[in-house]
């Protein structure tokens, strides 16, 4: 066994004490010399504590939450719009509660609908004039509905978007489509509120006819195009509420129409002579009701 004398352990223990002695005294003469090394409210060494909490998740709370006036009558609306056929539409209407703040909502919903859906366009009709009847200002339904057909035309909504002409790809072509079966919707809508008395002639459906005439006129100047034969169908719908101002307007296209129809593709071609049949059809029954009435 090796004897460890007790002198080496007495000198370690004084060599410890006097490095210890000189460090501090180095430390001292830094923190007086150099700024950096001062506590202030920058240099100061806070300790760190753990604030985060794990929170455990809420449980959802039970019951209705509240909502406005206009968010249950859309809701309510919606619901209706879609239960809505000709077997039910009278029960259901009846049973309907009217909110005189969401009239705007309801014109909105159902001219959407008119359009999604043309076949049910004369039942969406019915339930307007149901609620038309219950408000306390109708006049408010009216304003709401035309400007929204006026906006229509202002719009030039009857054109199609630019990005569905080059039919570059797939999609491009479903969206020409899905326009143009709006837009047919949208003149049947048209004829069914202008035979109603409910959208006015003179602002809205007069200046799109003569937009269409004119457009029309440049395309098949110009050999046609693929909006041709969507614009030639909107004025087959249109014609049969056409007013006497725009006949003659109608007839001095025609002139310079049907000569050319024989360069047009088939397609263009038939519709254009559907158009002058039809236009010519209306011009004698016209002609019969002013002769019988001496007119």
């Amino acid at each position: 066994m090796e004897v460890i004398e007790l002198d080496r352990f007495i000198n370690i223990r004084n060599l410890n004490r006097d490095c210890t002695v000189q460090l501090r005294n180095k430390a001292q003469e830094l923190f007086e010399n150099y700024k950096c090394f001062r506590e202030n409210e920058y240099t100061s060494i806070k300790k760190w504590k753990n604030t985060s909490k794990i929170e455990a998740k809420s449980r959802p709370k039970i019951g209705v939450k509240e909502i406005s006036i206009e968010m249950m009558g859309k809701k309510e609306f919606l619901s209706l719009m879609n239960k809505l056929s000709d077997k039910n539409k009278n029960s259901l209407i009846k049973n309907f509660i009217v909110r005189d703040s969401c009239v705007k909502i309801y014109v909105s919903i159902s001219w959407d609908m008119m359009l999604r859906s043309p076949e049910y366009q004369n039942i969406y009709f019915d339930l307007l004039n149901y609620i038309k009847d219950k408000i306390k200002d109708s006049s408010l339904l009216f304003n709401e509905l035309n400007k929204i057909c006026e906006d229509t035309v202002i719009e030039k909504k009857w054109l199609p978007p630019e990005n569905t002409l080059e039919d570059n790809d797939y999609d491009e072509f479903c969206d020409f489509v899905k326009w143009k079966k709006r837009i047919i919707s949208t003149s049947k809508a048209f004829v069914m509120l202008t035979n109603r008395g409910w959208i006015e002639y003179k602002s809205i459906v007069g200046p799109l006819i003569t937009n269409i005439l004119d457009e029309l006129n440049i395309l098949l100047k110009s050999g046609g195009c693929k909006i041709t034969d969507s614009l030639l169908e909107q004025l087959l719908i249109l014609i049969d509420i056409i007013q006497s101002q725009q006949e003659d307007h109608i007839i001095e296209f025609m002139k310079v129409w049907i000569p050319m129809s024989d360069t047009l593709k088939p397609s263009t071609k038939f519709k254009l002579l559907d158009l002058k049949d039809i236009f010519e059809r209306k011009m004698k029954n016209l002609f019969r009701v002013h002769k019988k009435h001496g007119l």
